[in-house]
């Protein structure tokens, strides 16, 4: 039964085939069977299960299609050497001509893995002066070697992406889905060298198909996250790269040129920390055996990027460990060198860097690697300090993408004197990724008076964090003096960024600033004075004469400026503990004969009450929104201060808009037949003043027309005995309700 079976779908299906014969005991025809369907296990990516079986044979002499399966196995699991001594001194010229392919292709990838250039270089030219390799394995080394600087005839990568998304179909057509999919792969790596990131996405998303029907999951296909990650990094959208990078390594069985690789992302876009973490990660799967050649030079170029600018020479180094001629290198040599002519630009030796670039730039032009070319391109201007030159190259780097920029930013940074007015393509890479631009512009501040730390001033004024408003300010006072700095720098940066002073005085005061709320009640009561008094105030200002007849009526003049003064120290470090004079915000001031609440960073909530209100007269609303504006109102203007004659108008003014607004919307509710809804804002008025009478008689009358006899009753109680209290009639329950009985 398993033989008459074995032979039914061993065309088909050889593994399950393979299977079939084990369990008839016939071993060597397992054995047979697997050797013939040897390219198709490998290009399938079952070499997993093919070893598992081959474990399970007995008594059968291995063969070279044998130790092919296992060693690629080894290879997967890290285990380099085994699968080194599986493939080395092992004579394939008796073997069919797909085993011969086969076995070099596994011998290939242990080059991959391990980095042996040579051993890759001697493979690849032993399958191509084979005449008896199959189309498919010919086909995907000569990928290798036309994707190598050392290429006789360079393809253009836009033509070696086509060539490799035609030949994932000849391979998914045959069967080979992991060769599909790994092809579709490295076509998207060839579209994004050639600058079409978009084009690399879509063949990415293909790969990922690609490898969903591959029937043992491979790792690589947390290879094309990361390449993912950088086409999205590319066309700016860090949202979904991120999506990628947590993609890429959700599995745990990511090998480790997905870590460098993201590490390497990581540190362009300016997340150091991060990058070396990934990198630490890179590195211990390497010791397991669990990366490859990209992966290893990758992790290298990460290192050279972090040291780039405070060590060049250190950069120089790293890269110089990098191999110049390589196998299946698509852009990789001409990156390097863009980096390495970064370096050398750094050192201070524009003339090498320019030389380098030069060299590059033709070469690039050749293979089509756009990506590099642009890169390259840059360095050239900045090494020529022309500012047409650089502003073009900027200008070219910014429609190409967002990664060149940042990848030499900092030597645009020490250059930025000269791109005044500053690009658009420059100011948006700023915004859009302020974690690799401050650091550049802060180093540049430093450099003083010189053009460029004054257009790194500026430039921090536009697009800084609240750490760089001391930074300013400082520069402001040490240079202002010279004509060398505007002396108000800083001040704007600190209104778009600093934190909001929100003065919650509707019910008991208290304040909110950023992430700390403090009660005001905790202050010194002429600091709390000071500021509920400007909040009462026209425009939030009171003039100096103003504020000390109030606050301070009975003092003498001395005196009570002395006291203004004191306390407007105390009421800054109330709002900020860490107040510096003229490097924090300013959210209180005092100049000539003025006090003013800064309004651009100071909200009221009684005065933003107090305009919403008036502003939404005449307009009809929903019943959600008039609950949510009565319920915004928690009580009364600042009760700490209900005795200050200052503070009664204010109060008084906000509290009846507050009625007025309640009243009106309690009967536009209620003629709505919105019954519910007027009631529940009546009480809510009721709750804050238990005094607002007219209110009151609506409440009662609203639970009536509900059917809430009870509530009516209890509620027409507690207005008897206002009325009575006050020595009034009280109205009857009938005359509320209109029911009479």
């Amino acid at each position: 039964m398993h033989l008459r079976l074995a032979r039914a779908v061993e065309s088909s299906d050889p593994l399950t085939a393979s299977v079939h014969y084990l369990e008839a005991g016939e071993d060597l025809e397992a054995m047979r069977c697997l050797g013939s369907s040897v390219m198709l296990t490998m290009g399938s990516g079952q070499w997993g299960a093919a070893s598992d079986l081959i474990d399970r044979l007995k008594g059968v002499p291995a063969d070279p299609a044998v130790a092919a399966i296992q060693a690629r196995r080894h290879i997967e699991e890290g285990d380099l050497e085994r699968a080194g001594r599986l493939l080395s001194g092992v004579d394939v010229s008796p073997s069919p001509p797909e085993v011969r392919a086969v076995f070099r292709h596994a011998k290939l990838s242990l080059g991959w893995r391990t980095g042996d250039r040579d051993l890759m270089f001697t493979t690849l030219a032993e399958i191509q002066q084979d005449s008896g390799t199959p189309p498919m394995l010919r086909d995907i080394a000569q990928v290798f070697i036309d994707a190598s600087p050392m290429s006789v005839a360079p393809v253009p990568y836009p033509a070696l992406s086509r060539r490799m998304e035609e030949m994932s179909q000849s391979q998914a057509r045959s069967g080979h889905t992991y060769y599909a999919a790994i092809s579709l792969h490295n076509a998207a790596i060839a579209a994004f060298a050639a600058g079409r990131a978009r084009e690399a996405v879509r063949l990415c998303y293909s790969a990922l198909v690609a490898f969903e029907l591959v029937a043992v999951p491979a790792s690589d296909r947390y290879s094309t996250h990361a390449v993912l990650a950088a086409c999205w990094f590319e066309l700016g959208e860090p949202e979904r790269a991120e999506e990628h990078i947590e993609q890429g390594l959700s599995s745990g069985t990511e090998h480790g040129d997905v870590h460098a690789e993201f590490a390497y992302l990581c540190a362009i876009v300016g997340q150091r920390e991060r990058a070396t973490r990934m990198l630490a990660g890179a590195d211990s799967l390497l010791r397991r055996g669990l990366s490859d050649l990209q992966g290893i030079t990758t992790a290298v170029v990460a290192r050279a990027f972090l040291s780039m600018t405070s060590a060049p020479e250190t950069s120089l180094r790293f890269l110089s460990q990098l191999p110049r001629e390589r196998p299946l290198d698509i852009g990789d040599t001409l990156s390097h060198q863009a980096l390495e002519c970064l370096a050398h630009l750094l050192a201070g030796r524009p003339q090498v860097a320019g030389r380098i670039a030069a060299d590059a730039i033709s070469r690039a032009q050749q293979h089509g690697a756009r990506s590099a070319e642009v890169r390259l391109r840059l360095i050239l201007a900045l090494v020529h300090a022309n500012p047409d030159e650089l502003r073009m190259a900027v200008a070219e780097s910014g429609r190409l993408g967002n990664l060149a920029l940042l990848e030499l930013a900092d030597a645009i940074g020490g250059a930025i004197d000269l791109l005044v007015p500053v690009p658009p393509e420059l100011m948006a890479s700023m915004r859009r990724w302020p974690d690799r631009w401050l650091p550049v512009l802060r180093r540049q501040l430093e450099s003083g008076s010189t053009p460029g730390g004054r257009c790194a001033a500026a430039l921090l004024e536009d697009v800084g964090t609240l750490e760089d408003v001391p930074r300013l300010r400082a520069y402001a006072k040490t240079y202002a003096k010279r004509g060398r700095a505007n002396e108000n720098l800083g001040r704007a940066l600190a209104k778009r960024v600093g934190p909001k002073l929100e003065v919650m005085d509707l019910g008991r005061v208290n304040l909110r600033v950023g992430d700390r709320e403090e009660f005001l009640s905790r202050s010194r009561r002429k600091a709390a004075s000071l500021l509920m008094y400007l909040v009462t105030r026209p425009n939030f200002t009171a003039t100096r004469e103003q504020v000390l007849d109030e606050l301070w009526p009975d003092a003498d003049p001395e005196s009570a400026a002395n006291s203004l003064n004191q306390s407007l120290y105390f009421l800054r470090r109330d709002i900020d503990p860490w107040y510096e004079d003229d490097l924090s915000i300013d959210y209180i001031s005092l100049e000539g004969d003025l006090v003013w609440l800064d309004a651009d960073m100071v909200t009221v909530a009684s005065a933003n009450f107090l305009a919403q209100v008036r502003s939404l007269r005449g307009r009809t609303l929903s019943p959600d929104e008039v609950t949510s504006i009565v319920e915004s109102y928690p009580g009364r203007f600042a009760p700490e201060f209900e005795y200050e004659e200052w503070a009664i108008g204010w109060r008084q003014r906000v509290h009846a808009a507050y009625l007025e607004f309640a009243n009106s919307r309690i009967e536009s509710l209620a003629a709505a037949g919105a019954l519910a809804s007027a009631r529940d804002v009546a009480a809510h008025v009721v709750e804050t003043d238990p005094d607002a009478r007219e209110i009151e008689r609506r409440l009662i009358g609203l639970y009536w027309r509900l059917g809430a006899r009870s509530a009516a009753a209890a509620q027409f109680e507690h207005l008897v005995a206002l009325d009575e209290a006050d020595g009034l009639d009280p109205p009857t329950l009938g005359e509320i309700t209109g029911d009479r009985p």
